[in-house]
């Protein structure tokens, strides 16, 4: 009775590799990686602050923004989080808004870029 790992029993993977059928790769999503946005940013500081950031994130998985220090919501700090979330987009990674305060969203919203940036769901 021949076994289960006999050359003539193997299949191709989907990358050519040849595996035991039934054997499939393991699925398991890249960690997130949280990048904290500073409290306060200027006009000048935005591109510094975007390169800090992906710096920060791991390359693959989803990349998310944690907004609970930011203290002044201006439009630099909209600045950071649209680059951030385009260049998420652009390595097709997930872009998530985490501790995001109201007027933060509110300007989100003004900006049209709730949707696109992923408002943070149960909070308003």
């Amino acid at each position: 009775m021949p076994g289960p790992l006999e050359p003539g029993r193997w299949e191709a993977g989907p990358t050519g590799a040849r595996r035991a059928p039934g054997i499939r790769r393991s699925t398991v999503p890249a960690p997130t990686r949280v990048v904290a946005v500073p409290a306060r940013i200027g006009r000048a500081d935005v591109r510094s602050v975007v390169a800090r950031c992906l710096d920060e994130a791991s390359a693959g998985g989803p990349l998310s923004a944690d907004c609970s220090d930011v203290a002044d919501a201006a439009l630099p700090t909209i600045d950071v989080l649209a680059r951030l979330a385009l260049a998420g987009a652009r390595e097709r990674r997930p872009f998530r808004l985490e501790h995001a305060s109201p007027e933060l969203l509110d300007l989100l919203a003004l900006c049209g870029l709730a949707t696109v940036l992923g408002r943070e769901r149960g909070r308003r």
